[in-house]
């Protein structure tokens, strides 16, 4: 549905990364779009055995 509306182009600000374990970790950060912006208070994303990291949680406020 977002992507319909046309919000795209999400850019993170000043990210931070925590190690989570081995084999995850827990991002938070502001970000914005062109139609939106807001806070992301934790993103849990955990590394996969094929090398790639999904996310798992996501917590987030936004505004437009």
């Amino acid at each position: 549905m977002l992507i319909r509306e046309g919000f795209s182009e999400v850019e993170y600000l000043n990210p931070k990364i925590v190690a989570s374990g081995e084999s995850s970790a827990i991002l938070s950060s502001d970000w914005k779009m062109n139609k939106a912006h807001g806070n992301i208070s934790k993103e849990l994303w955990v590394l996969q055995p094929d090398g790639t990291a999904l996310l798992r949680e996501d917590y987030f406020s936004a505004a437009s």
